[in-house]
């Protein structure tokens, strides 16, 4: 009986064993044993299958197995065996006429994970590109949204964050549709990542979703769960939630040696994360242990050069640092350049790759080279006191500058040039620093090392605006052909309308079919700009040729009556730097900023907006004594503000200048208005720039455009009446009319967004608008100025719109409200209303920091034309605007701050 049995399972056995020996079934077992991780067990399957279809002829089946068989070499580790296989693919295809079909659109998928595996970006972008040109509507949804979300990986890692996550949340559309939960998920963490250096509580929330659907779908268990969970210890990490990170990071670690064994990549990067945890710790030398380990095993995969490996050995240089080893840390560092930049070698510890050389990754670059000069520095303070040490960290972080302009040259949009701005401010903090302190110690070089601060610190302001300005520049005087501008110009266009339609989107459908659309302009307008940059290298060349004024240009345009002051706010160490710049010489000043300085400046705008006279006249001096530093000359007569950070939402003009015995009396008080008019302007070089441009321009006849809607009835918003508007620009036309000088008045339903747009209105000296204005800070795009609407236009005129005028103005004033607010970007200044019009043409503007009665806003705009009319120079606009704000004061009944603060003039 025992036997009998024993034959019926032998016989039992051979007829599965003949049902399933088939290709197909080897196919099936080969998907089986990926999805439990045995990747050699299933290329024997997979080679099997495929030997047979080549026997078969059956090449189409052949190149599928033979993919297969190359995913499962990448999931090993083994890139060049399995870009070998890829390449024999194509060739295959080719042969048989098959280049561009959905097979080879799978073998160009496959070689984009490789390249993104090997952190070969440009390649895995190159790949995923060719992927998505042979992709159709016909195409498996699973397959595009694959191909949406690697794109949107590549593009983060090259920098392109705006394009990235639009990328990432068209296939998270994608994926919702098909109702897969795994891809969803998937998705959710790979938008987590893009997150996690910039807004790590994003990514914290996205990481959280996809753990949620993991635990749902597979269990806690499993290993995508424990990947997102390894992510999302990170952000604990950065929020020093240390220990429950290092529960996180322990689980996962066991899981992937038991999964992988131990010389996986992700068992270095589990290594890592370890190593970082003991750091914490205040365990440096078992910190040590793990990035050790790490990094054997990211060369043993990778060979020697890898962003993995480059990011590790920054991790040693910083133990080495916490034990102050500044020369162990500094070879560490060196090897994360080499590691990073495949041409440099580290001749010495001093020694730079190229800013302009090939690396793997831009951005870590960028962090290196600044770690760097912060270990030269610690080790000059710490241990040598060697100048060599001091100066190489400027080295170190002045080629770190030139890469940021290289990754600002790279990137295609504004929003990601902005957020580049802000790791650009750090290095400049420490350039700036790093430069003032060299002077201390120099004798023969003050002077230099002054104008070198200067420079770094003019380049943290308002970069992004002088690069469009710069580009414009460019446009005009390298004879691009008309139509290349008009079609750039509807690019523009269409874009801003895009952003401002996915700003205002309802509903997560409309959100993702706008993505859709901005995604195919962004990348033509991309290729657009690629192909005139080549087609005319004149233009290439004037729009990357922007150069910072030196403060010795800026002292030739100034006379001894002017002092331009521009100021730097060194947030990490908690300094202020300012920065005196007059006819003959800079001198700057290093002071600690208030322990409450945010707080001050709030209680100032607060206080000045509510008239209460003790909080205004206590926070008014403070800052003052604060931000003037120096002694003023009373033979200054005229301050040019160059702000930075916070102080660019402040009147100066109304600081105080002595401490108030008795504050009680508005019209009493010290103002620095009392002693010299003020102005502002982004940076010193746009300063040099309007005025350039002002003294080149040639005399006219004055005209003026005067708007004001005065109701708003037909907007959505509820928007108050404006009855002073109506007689302010009544009165300021008869003023001009008196001269004999142009005014055009458009009152009510004639104040339409579309008189404003015609060129007739464009080419006003003059340009005023009496009307509401809002700023979104959290959404740029959407600030706007309120106008009538017509056939043509909404009436809602919107930044994006704004950038797009043509102005051809020596003054543009907003008498609207909160004009000159906007979103404060590091690195950046004020985003909003004010900055679009500088771009449009505008010499000067004058906007509004809060809003202000009607009344008072009349008298202050009629005052100020009459005013300016009686100088003998009529491009005095600040002398025009202080005597205004001067005879409001003494006055009495509009004496407070709150009635002539707000509205200041951003120009010459």
């Amino acid at each position: 009986m025992k036997l009998f049995c024993t034959l019926i399972f032998c016989l039992l056995s051979i007829i599965s064993w003949g049902q399933n020996d088939t290709p197909k079934s080897w196919i099936a077992q080969g998907d089986s044993l990926i999805d439990q991780v045995q990747f050699s067990n299933a290329i024997t399957q997979f080679n099997k299958a495929a030997a047979q279809y080549k026997r078969t002829g059956n090449w189409e089946a052949f190149t599928v197995c033979k993919n297969k068989s190359a995913l499962c070499y990448t999931r090993l580790g083994n890139y060049e065996e399995a870009w070998a296989i890829l390449e024999s693919d194509l060739e295959i295809l080719k042969t048989h006429g098959k280049e561009k079909s959905s097979l080879a659109a799978m073998v160009y998928s496959e070689m984009g994970e490789i390249a993104l595996h090997k952190a070969d970006f440009e390649q895995a972008l190159e790949q995923f590109e060719k992927e998505k040109s042979l992709l159709t509507e016909q195409s498996e949804k699973t397959i595009l949204a694959h191909n949406l979300n690697q794109l949107g990986i590549v593009q983060g890692q090259i920098g392109n964050q705006d394009l990235a996550i639009n990328y990432l949340k068209q296939a998270l559309a994608i994926n919702k549709e098909i109702g897969d939960q795994s891809k969803v998920a998937a998705t959710y963490n790979d938008i987590g990542l893009l997150y996690s250096q910039t807004m790590p509580s994003e990514a914290a929330i996205n990481y959280q979703k996809a753990l949620d659907i993991y635990a749902s779908e597979f269990g806690e268990e499993h290993a995508s769960y424990l990947n997102t969970s390894d992510n999302l210890a990170i952000i604990y990490l950065k929020l020093d939630e240390t220990e429950k990170a290092l529960a996180i990071f322990e689980k996962v670690l066991a899981h992937r040696k038991k999964t992988y064994g131990n010389e996986h990549s992700t068992v270095a990067f589990s290594l890592s994360n370890m190593g970082q945890v003991f750091l914490d710790f205040g365990m440096p030398d078992s910190a040590l242990a793990y990035q050790q380990q790490a990094v054997t095993i990211y060369q043993k995969i990778y060979g020697k050069h890898h962003p993995e490996i480059a990011n590790t050995f920054n991790q040693i240089a910083n133990i080495y640092r916490s034990k102050e080893a500044y020369s162990e840390a500094i070879i560490a560092v060196q090897n994360s350049l080499a590691a990073n930049c495949k041409t440099f070698q580290a001749i010495n510890e001093y020694s730079l790759p190229s800013p302009t050389a090939p690396c793997l990754n831009r951005q870590l670059l960028i962090v290196t080279l600044q770690l760097k000069a912060q270990l030269l520095t610690d080790r000059h303070y710490n241990a040598s006191l060697k100048h060599p040490d001091l100066s190489n960290a400027l080295k170190s972080l002045t080629t770190c500058d030139k890469v940021i302009e290289e990754q600002r040259h790279f990137l295609t949009n504004k929003k990601d040039k902005i957020a580049l701005g802000t790791i650009a401010a750090e290095v400049y903090e420490d350039a700036i620093a790093t430069a003032y302190n060299l002077a201390e110690v120099s004798f023969t070089h003050k002077k230099e090392y002054w104008e070198t601060a200067y420079l770094f610190a003019e380049k943290s302001k308002a970069a992004v605006l002088l690069e469009s300005m710069t580009d414009a520049n460019a446009k005009q005087f390298s004879n691009l052909p008309e139509k290349i501008i008009k079609q750039e110009k509807r690019y523009i266009n269409q874009l801003n309308e895009l952003d401002q339609n996915l700003a205002k989107a309802k509903s997560e459908e409309a959100e993702n079919s706008i993505r859709e659309k901005l995604l195919m302009l962004r990348k033509q307008y991309t290729g657009f700009i690629i192909d005139i940059e080549q087609k005319y290298p004149d233009y290439y060349n004037l729009k990357y040729n922007i150069d910072m004024v030196s403060s010795t240009e800026i002292g030739s345009i100034l006379d001894n009556k002017t002092l331009l002051i521009s100021y730097f706010i060194a947030e990490a160490s908690k300094q202020l730097y300012v920065f005196y710049v007059s006819e003959k010489k800079l001198e700057v000043r290093k002071v600690r900023l208030l322990p409450d300085f945010n707080r001050q400046i709030t209680g100032f705008r607060k206080s000045t907006f509510f008239s209460v006279h003790d909080v205004f006249a206590y926070t008014s001096h403070t800052l003052y004594k604060q931000l003037f530093p120096k002694r003023i000359s009373n033979k200054i007569k005229k301050i040019i503000v160059i702000p930075d950070g916070r102080l660019s939402v402040i009147p100066f003009e109304a600081l105080i200048t002595k401490k108030e015995k008795e504050p009680t009396d508005f019209s009493k008080y010290h103002y620095l208005v009392n002693k010299q008019s003020i102005s502002y302007n982004f940076s010193s070089t746009l300063y040099y720039q309007t005025y350039s441009k002002s003294t080149n321009t040639p005399d006219s006849k004055p005209s003026i455009l005067l708007t004001a809607p005065v109701n708003f009835d037909h907007q959505k918003r509820s928007l108050s009446t404006l009855p002073g508007t109506k007689e302010e620009t009544n009165a300021i036309a008869s003023l001009f009319n008196e001269k004999g000088y142009s005014a055009t008045l458009k009152l009510e339903d004639e104040a339409t967004e579309s008189s404003l747009k015609d060129p007739s209105s464009t080419n006003s000296q003059f340009i005023h608008l009496a009307t509401h204005g809002i700023v979104n800070e959290k959404q740029p795009s959407l600030s706007q100025i309120f106008l009538k609407n017509d056939s043509e236009n909404d009436g809602n005129l919107y930044t994006g719109e704004i950038y797009s005028l043509n102005l051809n103005s020596k003054l543009v004033t907003l008498s609207a409200c909160e004009t000159g607010l906007g979103k404060i970007s590091r690195g950046e200044g004020i985003v909003g209303l004010s900055r679009s019009l500088i771009f449009a043409g505008a010499q000067n503007i004058i906007v509004s920091f809060w809003s202000v009665s009607d009344a008072s806003t009349s008298q202050l705009m009629i005052d100020f034309y009459k005013t300016y009319f009686t100088k003998n120079d009529n491009d005095m606009f600040d002398t025009s605007l202080r005597d205004v704000k001067l005879k409001m004061i003494r006055e009495g009944k509009y004496a407070s701050p709150y009635y002539w603060a707000p509205f200041v003039l951003i120009g010459l």
